[in-house]
């Protein structure tokens, strides 16, 4: 065996895998609490859900980046995670009722997820991030 395989293949695979984990890291760091149940719960504590600022960052916080002035700080700031809900074809406008009926009832949104594993993952990613992104504007 060389030197080259046996000091310098494994260093660098070694390296190689740090990097990806520390940016896999970083990925999921940006999805908040990662979890459909409790971003739910986050947003139902929030003292300012009803105004216009609150409003604002939820709908454009999974969207495309602005720079209008009063949506700087937080639009396109989920918009990764926004996307991948919407290309899951199993996130549904079933799932979408569902939800919109459970209202403030998190035990009941979670559920509304039972039979779409992929949805609720995209979902908790999206939905995570929201509530991390606009607690500034939200709580």
């Amino acid at each position: 065996m060389s030197f080259f395989s046996r000091r310098v293949l494994p260093s660098a695979l070694t390296l190689t895998a740090l990097v990806v984990a520390t940016a896999c890291k970083d990925a999921s760091d940006a999805n908040g609490v990662n979890d459909v149940r409790a971003a739910c719960e986050i947003r139902v504590k929030w003292k300012r859900l009803g105004t216009s600022d609150c409003i604002s960052c939820i709908s454009s916080a999974p969207s495309v980046p602005c720079e209008c002035p009063a949506f700087k700080d937080f639009a396109g700031k989920c918009e990764e995670q926004g996307n991948a809900r919407i290309r899951e074809a199993s996130c549904n406008d079933a799932i979408e009722q569902c939800v919109n009926d459970c209202k403030t009832d998190c035990a009941c949104v979670e559920g509304c997820y039972a039979q779409s594993e992929a949805c609720k993952r995209v979902t908790a990613a999206r939905d995570g991030c929201v509530a991390d992104v606009c607690a500034s504007q939200c709580d």
